[in-house]
């Protein structure tokens, strides 16, 4: 058929090449040159012959102006024709021309009747055969697209334009029919497939349209004449060509912006081929609305739309879909510049009258599509809300928020290039219609219960996003539609004076709550690290999960909040941690408990008499109660507890910033109607709030310098008393020297240097070294009858003191040097008196001995003075000279050493677990974080130091 086709039109363009023709001629010259022996097979030919025939009668049965019988003679000729087996088999070839003939009369005759416009060309079927040519002529503009690809345009697109205006004289196509005819094959074969480049082209297609000259009148008057019957709220309306084909795709495109939550969802997923097709039905049955079988009479309006617009299910990826969702909204401002009035019907909130019809229309798209996405919510609200037990309205506030941010994030940003106020305007209607339904239920709230505190929650959860919203538009405040705002705000303040209460109520019940926990938590407490990274307590973890966990819950209460809420909070907090800092204290001793009971006061005398009675010394006992105490307070558990409470405020620091922020935040966000505070007033007003925790970080501070204190003297006065107390110079110095106690102080610092965090470890090893000179000067001035010392001692003193500061000083990687020449300094004043004579000690006891009474009471380590008349008495003392011994004798009558029983170091021992400890321990750890070098440093440095040190022989 295509072959005879093409060569039956090569014939007739023989013969017509200078002239005119139409539609009707060329169908008339194909059946008189083409017959049934022409066709390979009958059906073919059937079909063919039944197509020219329905070609015909639509175009020349038309024509209003024929008279009955010129009508009843041509449809007799028609019939004859359409009757296939008749015109095949029983009419002659004669007879078959002659009907063509009779036919062809007529439609010269139609073809040479007047011109109606004048216009070049024109002839009698461009007006009386219109909805023909223009569906004829779209079929052809269909053949730029693929046909195995139909969202694809061909490479030879504009050849096949330029080969297509060649049908214009005989179609009765002008520049503006085509550009209007184009742009509405591209948008629906865009609405068929969903290829965005289709989309695009047709929005240069009628941005021709739109903004083209009108051109010359008679052109004008010829387009006015094409009408066509479009379908406008339920009615028929009629309109010129163009501007039907504006109209249906203006229509269309308001379908999907009048619910672009809907249609442009990224939730959607994309239907398949077949669905789409099924979506783009008319109603009349045909792909499209536009019925393009020209073997039927067509329908009198070409562009027909009834219901062929589908949603953008298709268009999977976020990216495509806004892109679309703007060439859409651009192809409705465009169309919507000939339809102002058609479509943007507004309800709640009316623009300005200066507002543009731009404004205007993205105005009706925002209204709309958010109160249909409104009423698909409340639809299936109350089923949710029965199947996940909530109140409606908590369900509403949070789908509504949803919708908000919807809003915010995907189609403000677009809208607002058109329409400037679009976020306002949808937080506002949001609020609107929350509020219509919030209003009588709070009016009918008496009593606060879970289901209540969700539906506030919610409601303010929803008022602070939509606050922002209008915030975040630059001018919010000058906007008209904020006037719409004023019935509501009486709605935040309500809720403002329903939940402050409550929230009181609320923290009064965790502040209980917290507090019953950490009691919980500490009296179980075992001081056990949690492990070799987190060296704190267990309790200290827990608390602190419980009072985050009570922030979160307190912010996700979501209800408005002001600064009483936030430091009932803060009060909560702070009792909390005061309560566990208090048992912590609670559970400490006196470091004064630790000093060993100070000897009787005697002067050096030898003994004549070896088996003469001796006085034993007589020992203070303590408490049984603070005997347990004591034991309990190891250095592991020092130091676990030194590390809980750095511990703590360090988490009170992160707490306090995590707070700030979340105030902040929440904030940040406020009520509509609401005066906004200074940021800068506010700020402060929290900073002020937050000094309370200062109380809590002095009261750890001063916990932590107790029990740091306290581990330095009980390293050295208990757990090492019989190593270094009751050993360092025992009966002659040189027979007892630091060689015996340095190892285990290695040993010790070692250990405890393993167990606590490094960012305390200076302070730790600074409490031990303080100790230890405190214990030098007990070893001097309270070291009982058998310690004596004579000047040539001196020199061995002094360099056992040295060691011990060279000890800790640890070439220059453990204690800097002025501390411990500091700490060092009443032990070397008192080491210079004993290098002292007697007369000069005498003479200064003399002098110091005014402001005192005639037996001095002892003073405990770390209170005395070198110069005063308490310390030069017990260097008299322990000083191993006969001129001293005499003085003491006649001026404060003090026995001889010899009558006692040197049983110091058999005092009652309190369980010491240090060693025992140290000796499990395979570990070596220095307090510095250069590690184990320099203590490799001071070891060596004490090896070689006690090597030079002369040894006495054994006296025993």
């Amino acid at each position: 058929m295509d072959v005879c086709t093409k060569q039956g039109l090569r014939r007739f363009g023989e013969k017509k090449m200078h002239e005119q023709t139409d539609v009707p001629l060329i169908s008339l010259e194909l059946l008189g040159a083409i017959s049934r022996s022409d066709v390979p097979t009958e059906r073919s030919y059937k079909q063919w012959h039944k197509r020219q025939a329905n070609i015909l009668e639509e175009l020349l049965m038309i024509s209003v102006d024929l008279v009955s019988d010129v009508h009843a003679t041509l449809g007799m000729l028609l019939s004859k024709l359409r009757n296939i087996e008749e015109w095949v088999l029983n009419t002659s070839p004669d007879g078959r021309a002659e009907i063509l003939t009779a036919i062809k009369r007529y439609a010269s005759k139609f073809s040479n009747m007047p011109r109606k416009f004048g216009i070049r060309n024109e002839t009698y079927y461009w007006t009386r055969s219109f909805h023909f040519n223009i569906n004829l002529y779209e079929k052809l503009l269909c053949s730029i697209f693929d046909v195995l690809e139909d969202g694809q345009i061909l490479e030879e697109a504009e050849e096949i334009i330029a080969f297509l205006k060649l049908t214009w004289s005989t179609l009765g196509i002008i520049q503006k029919v085509h550009d209007a005819l184009y742009a509405w094959v591209l948008f629906r074969q865009f609405v068929r497939t969903g290829e965005g480049r289709l989309l695009k082209y047709a929005v240069v297609e009628v941005q021709k349209v739109v903004s083209g000259k009108d051109g010359e009148g008679i052109e004008e008057a010829y387009m006015s004449s094409l009408i066509c019957s479009v379908e406008a709220h339920g009615s028929k309306r009629f309109l010129n060509l163009v501007d039907a084909v504006l109209f249906d795709i203006n229509k269309w495109c308001h379908n999907q912006l009048e619910d672009y939550h809907l249609h442009f969802s990224q939730k959607r997923g994309a239907p398949t081929g077949r669905a789409r097709s099924a979506g783009l039905k008319g109603s009349n049955g045909t792909k499209n609305g536009v019925k393009m079988d020209l073997n039927s009479k067509p329908k009198a309006n070409p562009i027909q739309s009834a219901s062929w617009w589908s949603t953008m299910d298709h268009l999977v990826h976020k990216k495509d879909k806004l892109a679309t969702l703007e060439s859409i909204l651009t192809l409705a401002i465009l169309c919507g510049s000939h339809f102002a009035d058609e479509f943007a019907e507004i309800k709640y909130i009316i623009p300005l009258a200066g507002d543009g019809t731009t404004s205007i229309l993205v105005h009706s798209f925002i209204e709309k599509s958010i109160q249909a996405a409104y009423k698909r919510v409340r639809n299936v609200v109350d089923a949710k809300s029965k199947l996940e037990g909530k109140h409606s309205l908590t369900m509403l506030g949070n789908e509504l928020k949803l919708i908000a941010e919807k809003e915010c994030t995907t189609f403000i940003p677009l809208l607002c290039r058109q329409y400037p106020d679009a976020g306002i305007l949808a937080a506002v209607l949001l609020h609107r219609l929350y509020g219509e339904q919030l209003d009588p239920f709070l009016q009918g709230v008496s009593q606060f219960s879970e289901s209540i505190r969700e539906v506030l929650a919610a409601a303010n959860c929803l008022e602070r996003y939509l606050s922002r919203i209008v915030r975040s538009v630059q001018n919010c405040v000058g906007s008209p539609i904020i006037n719409y705002l004023h019935p509501y705000q009486y709605l935040s303040t309500q809720i403002q004076q329903i939940c402050a209460p409550l929230i009181l109520q609320w923290l009064h019940t965790q502040h209980d709550i917290i507090l019953e926990w950490t009691k919980r938590a500490i009296q179980i407490e075992d001081w056990e690290p949690l492990s070799s990274q987190q060296r704190q307590a267990a309790s200290i973890i827990e608390v602190f999960r419980i009072i985050e966990e009570t922030v979160d819950q307190f912010f996700n209460l979501n209800l408005p909040m002001d600064m009483i809420h936030l430091r009932s909070l803060l009060i909560g907090i702070v009792r909390s941690l005061d309560s566990y800092l208090q048992y912590m204290v609670n559970q400490q001793v006196d470091k004064h408990m630790l000093y060993p009971s100070p000897p009787a006061l005697t002067r050096y005398k030898v003994s004549i008499n070896p088996f003469a009675k001796k006085r034993s010394m007589e020992h203070a006992f303590l408490e049984e109660k603070i005997t347990k105490q004591l034991n309990d307070l190891t250095v592991p558990t020092l130091c676990v507890k030194l590390n809980t409470l750095h511990y703590i405020r360090d988490q009170l620091d992160t707490l306090e910033d995590s707070v700030k922020q979340t105030w902040e935040l929440a904030q940040s966000g406020q009520i509509f109607g609401t005066v906004k505070q200074d940021s800068s007033i506010s700020s402060e007003s929290v900073d002020e709030l937050f000094t309370i925790f200062d109380d809590v970080r002095r009261s750890a501070i001063d916990a932590s310098d107790t029990i740091t204190d306290f581990i330095g003297t009980r390293v050295i006065f208990w757990d090492m008393r019989d190593s270094f107390l009751f050993s360092l110079y025992q009966g002659r110095v040189e027979s007892a020297r630091f060689e015996i106690f340095l190892p285990l102080l290695d040993g010790a610092l070692d250990y405890i240097c393993d167990l606590i965090i490094e960012t305390l470890r200076d302070q730790v090893v600074s409490s031990i070294y303080q100790a230890s000179m405190e214990g030098y000067v007990w070893v001097l001035l309270d070291g009982g009858p058998s310690r004596v010392f004579s000047e040539s001692d001196v020199t061995m003193m002094q360099e056992d003191l040295n060691v011990l500061k060279d000890f800790f000083i640890a070439n220059g990687q453990g204690l800097p040097h002025v501390i411990v020449e500091k700490e060092a300094r009443l032990a070397q004043q008192i080491v210079d008196l004993y290098a002292l004579k007697t007369n000069s000690i005498i003479e200064m006891l003399i002098s110091a001995s005014e402001q005192i009474s005639y037996y001095p009471e002892s003073k405990k380590p770390g209170q005395r003075c070198a110069n005063g008349a308490e310390t030069l008495l017990r260097v008299l003392c322990h000083k191993k000279d006969e001129v001293a011994s005499r003085f003491l004798k006649v001026h404060y009558k003090l026995p001889k050493s010899s009558d006692y029983e040197d049983v110091v170091g058999k005092e009652p021992a309190l369980k010491s677990s240090l060693i025992e400890d140290m000796l499990k321990s395979n570990t070596s750890f220095n307090w510095t974080e250069k590690g184990q070098r320099g203590f490799r440093m001071m070891k060596k440095k004490f090896q070689e130091a006690t090597f030079e040190i002369p040894r006495a022989p054994c006296l025993f």
